[in-house]
């Protein structure tokens, strides 16, 4: 009979929760087959970490989209001019790409209307629509640090460019929401989750195409609803991306307890590679003093 597992012993071993009850051969048969080794545990604690980064967002995501919805449906509850059901169209080529801040705006494509995508991607992630936060937020990203300052106008010109490139609505290009969630996951998998690299710097680059792509087709699918897409293309783009770590060893990832700036973590690599493991200091919270 099928017995319930529990963690015995100062390593949290598992084993047969009745093991007296077994013939010895029994046990140790069992111990072999339902023993988690400290080694075991380990990989198993790394890989729901690495599923959980991607998703942490999640939550703010079902949530908002579920007060939005339900805003829709009750007398007094007032949503903005932006959340409204719509009718789905087959546009296709009747889709004005011209970067525009508005339908009768004259058109802006050029390095003006490029720049204002570019840094309208970054403020958008909290919801400012406009150039000069954007920039602010550059910089004050560049304070903790530079290279993820670089992989945030990166990642939201990349997202541009993606939604030229597929030939999207002008007018969602030039207010940057083809680029904040794009800048944001190039920033992630540039240097945070992944040790910083060449392979790490392409596939961060990659991560914003894939992103961008999948904000274009789930802001297609909410159409019906009136609903934005809010951070959910970062969310699944970012997990599909940090999941490849298990399929790969030519990335170097990050442990999220050890997280720290780019150059922190590639700061941090370097010396595991000249120092014996042991002679490390801890990085990220392990780091600081207990109180």
């Amino acid at each position: 009979m099928a017995r319930d597992l529990a963690p015995v012993g100062e390593h949290g071993d598992l084993a047969g929760a009745d093991p007296g009850a077994q013939p010895a051969a029994d046990q140790r048969d069992r111990h072999r087959v339902a023993v988690l080794t400290d080694r075991d545990q380990r990989l198993v604690i790394h890989a729901r970490c690495g599923f959980l980064v991607g998703l942490r967002r999640l939550p703010f995501n079902f949530a908002t989209l579920i007060f939005l919805e339900a805003g829709l449906q009750l007398a007094n509850a007032q949503v903005g001019p932006l959340v409204g059901p719509a009718e789905v169209q087959a546009v296709g080529d009747n889709v004005e790409t011209a970067l525009r801040s508005v339908e009768t705006a004259t058109s802006a494509d050029n390095i003006e209307g490029w720049a204002n995508a570019i840094f309208r991607g970054i403020g958008q992630l909290f919801f400012a629509n406009d150039v000069v936060a954007g920039i602010l937020m550059v910089v004050g990203i560049a304070v903790a640090s530079r290279i993820a300052a670089a992989f945030a106008l990166i990642g939201s010109a990349v997202g541009m460019l993606t939604g030229l490139a597929l030939g999207a609505n002008g007018i969602a290009i030039y207010n940057g929401l083809w680029g904040f969630n794009s800048f944001d996951a190039c920033l992630a998998i540039g240097g945070v989750f992944y040790v910083l690299s060449v392979r790490s710097a392409i596939l961060a680059v990659a991560c914003a195409v894939f992103t961008a792509m999948l904000f274009g087709a789930i802001a297609a699918l909410f159409i019906p609803w009136g609903l934005p897409a809010l951070t959910l293309p970062f969310c699944f783009g970012t997990l599909a991306f940090t999941i490849m770590k298990y399929s790969t060893d030519k990335l170097v990832p990050v442990e999220p307890a050890d997280i720290t700036t780019p150059e922190g973590n590639l700061r941090r690599y370097r010396q595991e590679r000249a120092t014996p493991a042991e002679d490390i200091p801890p990085a990220g919270p392990q780091a600081r003093p207990a109180t």
